[in-house]
């Protein structure tokens, strides 16, 4: 299971390096087709990774068991792995990220630019969980 977790970690690495490369730093950048799909596509996959790993590390050490992609960071800010803020924040990209699955029409340009800029929160996220994962030796 641990190398199912780090296998993730660097999973979300290489996704966040692809969208690095994207230099989307406007929302004028996202009038590109080619940016805008590639951009949501790399974001949604970032967050999927994302919350399959949270979930890995809850099973890991055996906190709970999480029903909803919510409830794993409720789980791990319960438990002291993340802060109140992190929590709050993986809340705000659940939504979005359900969003992207169920209506992605529906995605506006504002809210693919948010996530672009606050995205890196996500390595930040789980840089602090392989932490954790790697005192487990």
């Amino acid at each position: 299971m641990k190398i199912r977790i780090l296998e993730k970690s660097e999973a979300i690495r290489k996704y966040l390096k692809d969208l690095e490369y994207l230099s989307i730093d406007s929302k004028d950048k996202l009038e590109n087709k080619e940016k805008y799909y590639a951009s949501s596509m790399i974001i949604f996959s970032i967050l999927n990774d994302f919350f399959v790993l949270g979930d890995e590390i809850i099973d890991f050490f055996d906190l709970d068991i999480a029903q909803t992609y919510k409830e794993i960071f409720i789980i791990l800010e319960k438990k002291k792995f993340i802060t109140k803020d992190d929590a709050k924040y993986c809340s705000r990209i659940v939504y979005l990220r359900n969003k992207f699955a169920h209506e992605y029409g529906n995605i506006t340009k504002d809210e693919l630019f948010e996530l672009i800029n606050k995205i890196g929160n996500v390595q930040d996220i789980i840089d602090k969980l392989i932490d954790r994962v790697k005192k487990e030796d």
